[in-house]
């Protein structure tokens, strides 16, 4: 699996004061995760196990972005329901589902998998992280084309008339593509 890892020096600090916070402990591979890691972003990455097949856009952590970061997430309303139900959610998909981790001694590390319109349903996906981890597959992201290199072909097709009105849209996709970071394949200690 390849992922783009969150720049966050305080790890360490966020994942003990989370863990606190909540009154449980990671289960070792995935505060191993988090603490090499922090989250990250995770596109074009897919998952099959059983009846379930989805991707996977991003893991939770302690990063910038909001919806990514846990600090940020354990004040919805939706994060507090699935811990009273002893499930972490780790990641989510492009639809609004979740990647959850069991946090009870009946569930303990497993990991379960549960669409955003069925409350309540949580479905086994792998016996723990590393095997989850496992599952997932990833195309590398390739680098948006240059500006310069869009002109070419945009002319070439003949509709050089959208040049003016494109060339912010293709600036900003290449500034994000610079943002994200680079991918990178994601390895368990």
């Amino acid at each position: 699996m390849l992922i783009i890892r969150v720049k966050n020096k305080n790890n360490k600090k966020e994942v003990t004061a989370f863990e606190q916070a909540q009154a449980f402990v990671f289960p070792p591979p995935y505060r191993n995760f988090l603490l090499k890691y922090g989250g990250g972003e995770t596109p074009q990455t897919e998952f099959h196990s059983g009846k379930v097949n989805s991707d996977i856009s991003h893991f939770f952590g302690f990063g910038e972005e909001a919806y990514t970061n846990y600090n940020h997430q354990i004040k919805t309303l939706a994060f507090s329901d699935f811990i009273k139900d002893a499930y972490l959610p780790i990641a989510g998909n492009s639809f609004g589902d979740h990647i959850l981790l069991g946090i009870a001694t009946t569930n303990e590390g497993a990991v379960f998998f549960r669409y955003h319109d069925r409350p309540k349903r949580y479905i086994k996906i792998a016996a723990d992280f590393p095997a989850f981890v496992v599952l997932c597959k990833s195309t590398k992201v390739t680098p948006p084309r240059s500006i310069k290199e869009r002109k070419r072909i945009v002319t070439a097709a003949g509709n050089a008339h959208i040049i003016p009105e494109a060339v912010p849209h293709w600036k900003r996709e290449i500034r994000l593509a610079k943002k994200q970071g680079k991918q990178e394949e994601l390895i368990l200690d």
